[in-house]
C-alpha cells in the first residue's frame, strides 16, 4: 500500500461545501482508496489528506472528482523510518 499526502487548494467560498459533501458521502467512497485522516485549514481555504492506495493513478481520479472546487497537488510519501 502506497501513502500519499493531498493539499486540495479550494476556491474561495467552497470549503463549507465539501466539508458537507464529505460528511454526507462519507470519506472512503472511492473504490481502491483510503482516506486516512484529513485536516481543514483554520485560516484558508485548504483541506490536507492523508490517502492509501495500490497506485498514484487511483488517487489522481478520485481527486479529480472535485477539480471543480479548486485544485489540488498529490505528494507520494513514505514514512520516515523507510527513508
Amino acid at each position: 500500500m502506497l501513502t500519499f499526502i493531498v493539499e486540495f487548494r479550494l476556491n474561495p467560498g467552497s470549503k463549507n461545501k465539501i466539508v458537507d459533501e464529505f460528511e454526507e458521502r462519507g470519506p472512503n467512497r472511492t473504490s481502491g482508496i483510503e482516506l486516512v485522516s484529513a485536516w481543514v485549514g483554520k485560516k484558508e481555504d485548504v483541506i490536507f489528506a492523508i490517502i492509501q492506495s495500490q497506485d498514484e493513478e487511483s488517487v489522481v481520479r478520485a481527486c479529480e472528482q472535485l477539480s471543480q472546487a479548486g485544485s489540488f497537488q498529490i505528494h507520494p510519501v513514505i514514512n520516515i523510518e523507510q527513508y
